[in-house]
């Protein structure tokens, strides 16, 4: 978080010094879309299986890429709305056992199922970087970061600016549904 506070305190610094700079910053937690296809967090439709990190219980915030695209919309079309602000969207709060659950149920089929120590995982990644190795070693740091344990790390609804952006509602079941069949 410290990197965030200090490129909105440099931001906010910029706009004193230039009266004519302004700036917005969307953040929509991990994108669903690029999670799910790319494998990273541990789904495979075509052979059907689920590796699981931890329990799986963990709940995070996630976004699809068209409601980031619709953020992005929204924030070119009503600049005023949000000049010089962080702001926080989200499609969903899920963890891995919803959508484990949910493609098991769009498929009809009860996936297989392993399980990984995110903790491993994430000091794994810390070595994998450290050997010059840094996109696995990323992905590990981040999956072993948002996947361990139990807790909730999403932003609090009372905090997202999805209302003020005009974001329309996502189903996370039909939104897999779609992943599956395209």
């Amino acid at each position: 978080m410290a990197p965030k506070t200090e490129l909105i305190g440099y931001l906010q610094e910029k706009c004193q010094l230039h009266p004519g700079f302004s700036w917005t910053c969307l953040s929509g937690g991990a994108l669903l879309d690029v999670g799910i296809r790319s494998g990273a967090w541990g789904f495979s439709a075509s052979e059907q299986t689920a590796t699981i990190f931890d329990t799986g219980k963990a709940r995070f915030d996630s976004t699809t890429i068209p409601t980031m695209a619709q953020s992005v919309v929204s924030v070119l079309q009503k600049p005023a709305d949000s000049t010089n602000q962080y702001l926080s969207i989200r499609s969903f709060i899920v963890s891995q056992s919803e959508i484990l659950a949910a493609l098991e149920d769009i498929t009809r089929t009860k996936w297989r199922v392993s399980y990984v120590d995110a903790e491993n995982l994430r000091q794994e990644g810390w070595r994998l970087l450290a050997g010059g190795n840094p996109k696995q070693g990323i992905e590990g740091i981040i999956r072993g970061a948002l996947f361990q344990g139990q807790r909730d790390i999403s932003v609090p609804q009372d905090a997202l600016a999805n209302t003020r952006l005009g974001l329309p509602t996502t189903d996370l079941r039909g939104y897999l549904e779609i992943m599956v069949k395209s």
